[in-house]
């Protein structure tokens, strides 16, 4: 529940028949810890919503969670740990928030049916190493980046190595949207936007 402030390591680990997990505890910044993963091991488990208090995904949080289908990354976070999903051999689809930065090595490894990545950071996160996403194919997962930040992911380190990365009108770099004396405003990638039209 929302009252819940920490969340111990080993909580969870090797709960295999745990099946769906809702992780939106407002005062709880932290998935347990990088030496005792919360959620590893968890090998039934298919859905996973991570609420946007959480800033870091530590090491091997959801290492080997076979069943899991899809991850959504969110604007919170800012680091995906190493061996993260490792071995998430079921997962298709990865959506990364606009606020991740560094992603450690292995992070994505064994994820051999990954098929799309959704990066919404205009900037594209800083990647460990070559293991990141290894035996991830890259020669068929799409990477999809906003517009303009195309070129940068392609010549960044290890995301250069990815064949397809397509630049989506869809994957932007909002950060919020609320409304003010009637007035839609968006936050996108720093910028005040009224009505669709930048603010000075």
């Amino acid at each position: 529940p929302n009252s819940v402030t920490s969340i111990g390591g080993s909580a969870f680990s090797g709960c295999s028949g745990l099946t769906s997990v809702e992780f939106n505890a407002e005062n709880c910044t932290t998935m347990g810890s990088s030496t005792n993963p919360v959620f590893s091991g968890c090998t039934n488990l298919t859905s996973i919503t991570i609420g946007d208090q959480v800033k870091t995904i530590p090491d091997y949080a959801f290492y080997n969670c076979s069943s899991l289908t899809s991850i959504k990354i969110p604007n919170s976070v800012t680091s995906i740990g190493s061996s993260a999903f490792k071995d998430c051999s079921s997962l298709t689809e990865v959506t990364l928030g606009n606020s991740v930065k560094e992603i450690d090595s292995e992070a994505f490894s064994g994820a051999k049916r990954l098929g799309k990545i959704y990066s919404h950071n205009p900037t594209p996160p800083t990647c460990a190493d070559e293991d990141v996403f290894y035996n991830v194919n890259i020669d068929k997962c799409r990477v999809y980046v906003p517009v303009g930040a195309g070129e940068d992911y392609k010549t960044t380190y290890v995301w250069w190595d990815f064949t397809y990365i397509v630049e989506d009108e869809k994957v932007t770099g909002v950060e919020s949207t609320f409304t003010d004396n009637g007035v839609n405003v968006v936050v996108e990638n720093g910028n005040i936007i009224v009505n669709g039209a930048e603010d000075t």
